[in-house]
């Protein structure tokens, strides 16, 4: 026989265990995005953003501006070489420097790298077709066409690569004329009196001086922005967020600025309903995430590509931007926004509803194993961590050593095994076995001798090495027999014959 049996099993329950700061999913279904709802438009695999760009530059007869902090898109491309070569239309292209884009893009997403390459190609295919400058704290996005004549354009949160436009979860807003003419006054300044660099050949960007001559234009037609000495990009957020009185709903890439993250914490715990929507997984905001989560936010993970930056106010008013939610954006940087109010705001809030009943993860402050299914995240240094939880589970505790087969029912159970690595149960059966002796080796064997009443041994005595006197069972059906005749043959243990 084997000389091993089970210990008694038992059963853990750890429904009620508390995981803290966990990523769990919502179970909610996929959706597709609606291309557009009034002025707003969704980035989304039918390519609808990309062609409200391309338009907008099609359109143009005089002037073309185009600010992106990265530009890497075929189609934009094409209209902008287009424009200038068959129409002769003067086209300006504001981008991030590159020492900005390796810093950044390269860091934050490895797969990237292609598309920072691609960027650098397409800038020198437009050298002596475009104008372009650059510069370290570029990173507004929206394309004006014809801003004295017939001004029209869009405000963009997406970069002007494919992927952003037609992958990401991106916005774009439709400008009014207005709105169009306040923008490019505002790139003309960042062109002529911020940029750091132009693009005169290819493979050369030699430094430009600032004339000094254009001065910083005011806000106007609710157009805000993060530049020069300008901070009402920050304003407007702060003030949407300070006067929301029922809900608030955020979508962002980022948020570290200390005092948009207190302004929120503290509309939650005032009783403002506050959705925060943002891409998941990205470690770099955990720990704003888990405050806002302890202090009652619903954070959602909306996908790993969004990039959006919006914010809606009781579903009255709104503001989509190019800013995170950080102090670089919020006060150093150039950055552009559009205040939303009636219709549009509601449309954006129908918009940023889709994305929060369709976002696939959730981060609770706290939550009992037992309401957790499938796979959840947790910090794990710096990055995410997977676990698997599963309803029921077993853990093998080892082995535990008896020296006499009658102590098997006093043996002692191994000290409990952690959780195999990357999982979690809800109920753990521990099980363990028993390792039973066996003769040991070199025992010698006694002859036949009787006890004082003249019986004889019931099995063979054997001497171990040690001195100890054994008696030699065959399997555990003969324990009760050698039990009982132990003391009447000086017996001092019962071991398996091996």
């Amino acid at each position: 026989m084997s000389n091993s049996i089970p210990g008694t099993p038992w059963v853990e329950d750890r429904s009620n265990d508390i995981i803290q700061d966990v990523w769990a999913r919502t179970g909610a279904p996929s959706a597709a995005r609606a291309p557009s709802t009034g002025r707003i438009i969704q980035a989304e695999e039918g390519g609808t953003l990309v062609r409200a760009v391309a338009e907008a530059v099609e359109a143009a007869r005089d002037v073309v501006l185009v600010s992106s902090f990265l530009f890497a898109d075929p189609a934009t491309e094409r209209a902008l070489l287009d424009a200038a070569r068959q129409r002769r239309v003067r086209v300006y292209l504001l981008v991030a420097s590159e020492a900005r884009l390796d810093k950044e893009v390269r860091g934050d997403d490895a797969s990237a790298t292609t598309i920072v390459e691609e960027h650098k190609r397409l800038l020198d295919r437009l050298a002596g077709w475009v104008y372009v400058r650059s510069a370290e704290h570029f990173h507004a996005k929206f394309v004006i066409a014809d801003p004295k004549s017939e001004p029209r354009g869009m405000l963009l949160t997406a970069n002007l690569t494919r992927e952003a436009l037609t992958r990401n979860h991106e916005l774009g807003v439709r400008l009014r004329p207005e709105e169009a003419r306040a923008l490019a006054g505002l790139f003309t300044w960042a062109f002529w009196e911020s940029a750091q660099r132009e693009l005169l050949e290819e493979g050369r960007l030699p430094p430009v001086t600032a004339p000094a001559r254009i001065p910083l234009p005011d806000p106007a037609h609710g157009i805000v922005a993060t530049a020069g000495t300008r901070r009402d990009l920050r304003a407007a957020v702060l003030n949407l967020i300070a006067q929301a009185k029922r809900s608030l709903v955020l979508a962002t890439f980022g948020i570290s600025d200390p005092e948009v993250v207190d302004l929120l914490e503290e509309r939650a715990r005032k009783g403002v309903a506050v959705t925060l929507l943002v891409r998941h997984p990205r470690a770099a905001m955990f720990e704003s995430l888990c405050r806002l989560a302890r202090a009652g936010v619903e954070v959602l993970g909306v996908s790993e590509w969004l990039h959006a930056k919006a914010i809606v106010a009781d579903g009255t008013r709104g503001l989509v931007m190019t800013a995170n939610l950080e102090a670089h954006g919020l006060d150093q940087g150039f950055e552009a926004g559009v205040e939303l109010a009636g219709d549009d705001a509601a449309d954006l809030a129908r918009v940023l509803a889709s994305w929060q009943a369709a976002a696939p993860s959730r981060l609770r402050a706290s939550a009992r194993v037992g309401e957790l299914r499938g796979t959840v995240q947790v910090m794990n240094g710096k990055g995410y961590r997977d676990l698997t939880v599963e309803a029921k589970g077993r853990i093998d505790g080892g082995v535990a050593k008896v020296d006499c087969c009658t102590r098997i029912a006093s043996a002692e159970r191994p000290p409990e095994r952690r959780t195999p690595d990357g999982r979690l149960y809800q109920q753990v059966e521990h099980v363990w076995s028993i390792e039973l002796p066996v003769l040991a080796k070199g025992a010698r064997p006694l002859p036949a001798e009787k006890d004082p009443e003249g019986a004889v041994p019931p099995f063979p005595i054997h001497v171990e090495p040690g001195g100890r006197r054994v008696f030699a069972i065959d399997g555990l059906g003969e324990l009760d027999a050698a039990r009982a005749a132990m003391a009447a043959f000086g017996v001092q243990a019962v071991v398996l014959r091996g």
